[in-house]
């Protein structure tokens, strides 16, 4: 089976709605993305207002736009190819379930499928995890960010092996979904500055 083919079998199989109170599992019935996913509003603002904005006021023009067409808008106002896109949100409203319906959505609908071959979805507060590289050797450590999307993955039980990712030779179809990032941004040393610096190295990211 090709690399392809794996990567969306991992994400068909996360198709279930994390449930908001921890805990309580058990009581709650499953949810799955196909039945009980609600489509956000969402609406994009041009990158023309440098002021620092939340998500409580963000000022400057806006315009409501499907998920579908989020980067083919961006691409009609900015004549560079380069994809970055900000999801600003408070908690509880689905950012990280939005990440995981997009991931889910090209592994089953084909979403952006023009546009990527590969969709990485990264959950950053693993990084607050002492210890998630330590089944990595010191060698493949050198590409932090590499061992931290295939942890992410949770591929050690698929027997997908860290050299098998396709990667910087396909940099340019490649997505990355950077879930929580507001909660390790504010770090700036050690593995963090590495990490956010080979991130920013890549043109396709949602976070």
């Amino acid at each position: 089976m090709e690399f392809q083919e794996k990567l969306k079998a991992i994400y068909k199989k996360q198709n279930k709605i994390v449930p908001l109170i921890e805990g309580l599992e058990a009581e709650i019935p499953e949810q799955t993305l196909d039945d009980y996913y609600v489509k956000l509003n969402t609406i994009i603002k041009e990158d023309s207002d440098k002021k620092q904005a939340n998500y409580e006021a963000i000022s400057g023009q806006k315009k409501e736009v499907e998920i579908e067409d989020i980067f083919d808008q961006q691409d009609a106002n900015n004549q560079a190819q380069t994809r970055r896109l900000l999801i600003l949100g408070g908690a509880g409203v689905g950012k990280s379930t939005l990440m995981q319906y997009i991931a889910y959505r090209w592994s089953t609908t084909g979403l952006w499928k023009e546009k990527f071959d590969f969709v990485y979805r990264v959950t950053l507060k693993v990084l607050l995890n002492t210890g998630w590289d330590r089944d990595y050797s010191k060698e493949e450590r050198k590409d932090e960010l590499k061992c931290l999307i295939h942890y992410n993955l949770g591929v050690h039980d698929e027997g997908i092996k860290l050299e098998e990712m396709p990667w910087l030779e396909k940099k340019d179809k490649i997505l990355l979904l950077l879930d929580g990032y507001d909660e390790v941004a504010h770090e700036r040393n050690g593995i963090y500055k590495k990490l956010f610096e080979k991130i920013f190295e890549h043109e396709n990211i949602i976070l």
